[in-house]
């Protein structure tokens, strides 16, 4: 499926973004100038996080994506040899200082992981195709952590495993719903938990115990359709945490953790009443739902269509709605309707398929 996007779409438009950065085999810093690749084409899927019941926990890579070139910086560029963000779809990210992204502190956590006495070979960074809508609730920033990672472990040919990216993504992120799908694909279970202390400190290294960076793949049904409403409107992550509460009681948590069960039961089985009963939420979309207009009103029309449930993507806006395939085109016309009915002609009602590769690399040289 062919999905509405913007990209520097040739190779060789891509190679003249990076071209004056590109001097890997010229530069003396590189640790590996024999195997390090002079650029780097990656791809990453955004992904819906939390699938109502599973906080933090639960997270499904989609068939929307961004993608990324990297290569080595040199003083020919004419942002000189120093990390720098090149965004030509996306402007406001270029303005932010390299260090506050997370994906460049994806970058030095990949080469400490390598290398913990050098300093790392500054980096270009050219975002190529920007499919995933910022602060969007899909996966945005996860997907440039993951890209770092990928990025730059094929361009130095660090030999990070995919374990290895795993517990780095979840240390820069904080929680793996996001970036574990984003590098795995699929739906993941996700109980990563780096040590506190490494996570704070920034330690996090070969030494963190593997044991603490499990996670699971489940299945997916084929039959399964996911559909995406995406408004118009932003909502920051960080202060969609902080408007929770740092306490739920009793009966919430109990309500929540038989949902995610019946999650993972339905998506083994495939009985689809199991998961219209386990998408149903009581610690986080009560407060989060009142930002978003119109969320009971999606719900209802999109259950009224037919599908299963509607919850919200990650900390919203976006919502995702899941129905049988064969119930896909009805429920598509029930959240347009209801979209015309609120007056938001900008909301984007979108039918994706399941990521199920993750991110990859398309191309070197």
């Amino acid at each position: 499926m062919k999905l509405p996007g913007v990209s520097v779409t040739s190779r060789l438009a891509r190679l003249n973004l990076v071209s004056a950065a590109a001097a890997c085999l010229g530069y003396t810093g590189c640790m590996m100038p024999s195997s390090c690749r002079l650029f780097v084409d990656v791809c990453v899927p955004a992904t819906s996080a939390n699938l109502g019941p599973g906080f933090d926990v639960l997270g499904l890579a989609l068939s929307l994506y961004n993608h990324f070139t990297f290569a080595w910086a040199s003083e020919t560029h004419p942002h000189g040899a120093y990390d720098a963000l090149i965004s030509p779809l996306s402007p406001e990210l270029s303005a932010l200082p390299p260090h506050q992204l997370g994906l460049f502190q994806a970058l030095d956590r990949a080469w400490q992981w390598v290398y913990p006495e050098t300093p790392r070979p500054p980096v270009i960074v050219t975002l190529t195709r920007a499919d995933i809508p910022l602060a969007r609730g899909l996966g945005s920033s996860a997907s440039a952590v993951v890209a770092a990672l990928i990025g730059i472990n094929a361009l130095a040919n660090l030999a990070l495993s995919l374990s290895d990216m795993a517990a780095l993504a979840v240390a820069v992120e904080g929680h793996g719903d996001n970036v574990l799908p984003a590098l795995y694909g699929g739906l993941m279970l996700c109980l990563n938990d780096p040590p506190a202390k490494a996570l704070e400190s920034g330690s996090i290294s070969k030494s963190t115990p593997k044991a603490a960076h499990q996670n699971i793949q489940l299945p997916w049904p084929a039959h399964w359709q996911p559909i995406v409403i995406i408004p118009e409107s932003r909502v920051s992550t960080e202060k969609a945490r902080l408007a929770l509460s740092p306490e739920v009681s009793r009966e919430d948590a109990v309500f929540n953790l038989g949902r995610l069960a019946a999650w993972v039961s339905a998506a083994y089985t495939g009985r689809d009443e199991r998961l219209a009963s386990a998408m149903a939420d009581r610690l986080h979309q009560p407060v989060r739902s009142v930002w978003i207009e119109g969320f009971e009103a999606y719900h209802h029309a999109a259950v009224a269509a037919g599908a299963f449930g509607l919850v919200i993507s990650g900390s919203g806006p976006t919502m995702l709605a899941l129905c049988h395939v064969q119930q896909s085109a009805a429920v598509q016309k029930a959240l347009q309707a209801c979209a015309d009915r609120n007056h938001q002609p900008n909301t984007k009602i979108l039918p994706l398929a399941v990521d199920h590769p993750g991110a990859r690399v398309l191309g070197w040289a």
